[in-house]
């Protein structure tokens, strides 16, 4: 109805291709679109998908395949999230910093949570994977070294680079669209 679709769009900012109307930021997808009677259709087609919670090992496959992620922190009492370059080594989660960083000092032996997607806007389809748990920095040399090796970019860590493990407590991921 034009009433649910009018509060929807107050709520959210993803929207539909065929004629970018809003649709609910829970991505209810059978939202009904205010567009033109041919339109409609089209609306209803593309936006029609499933939303799939997704298990630990597959939640943790889909974060590896991530190019970058993000920490979440507190700072002075408030949230703060910071992109990160990062690896999925078993369970956990390594991201590099360097060493004059205040994210070194703000997560070390804190819980944080971490977070990694895609969103293909075309397909209308996405992902996203975030880990909760207990960062600690990385202080013993053999895995500093192996670290190093594993995240050598073409530009690689700077030999100051530090390195910060997240132990996942609590891991959830959902993929969202039409093919899931």
């Amino acid at each position: 109805s034009t009433k649910k679709a009018r509060k929807a769009r107050s709520t959210s900012s993803a929207g539909c291709c065929m004629c970018r109307h809003h649709v609910h930021e829970s991505w209810d997808l059978r939202l009904v679109c205010e567009s033109t009677d041919d339109n409609k259709d089209g609306c209803m087609q593309a936006m029609s998908g499933s939303i799939v919670d997704l298990g630990r090992e597959d939640s943790l496959a889909l974060l590896a395949s991530a190019p970058v992620g993000r920490i979440v922190f507190t700072r002075g009492a408030l949230p703060a999230i910071h992109p990160v370059n990062f690896v999925v080594e078993g369970d956990d989660v390594v991201i590099t910093t360097s060493e004059d960083s205040a994210l070194l000092s703000a997560v070390a032996e804190s819980i944080v949570a971490f977070e990694a997607d895609e969103i293909d806007a075309a397909n209308h389809e996405a992902w996203s994977v975030v880990v909760t748990g207990r960062a600690r920095l990385v202080t013993d040399r053999q895995n500093i070294e192996r670290l190093r090796v594993i995240m050598r970019t073409s530009t690689g860590p700077a030999e100051s680079a530090r390195f910060i493990r997240i132990r996942p407590e609590i891991v959830s991921g959902r993929r969202i669209g039409t093919t899931v």
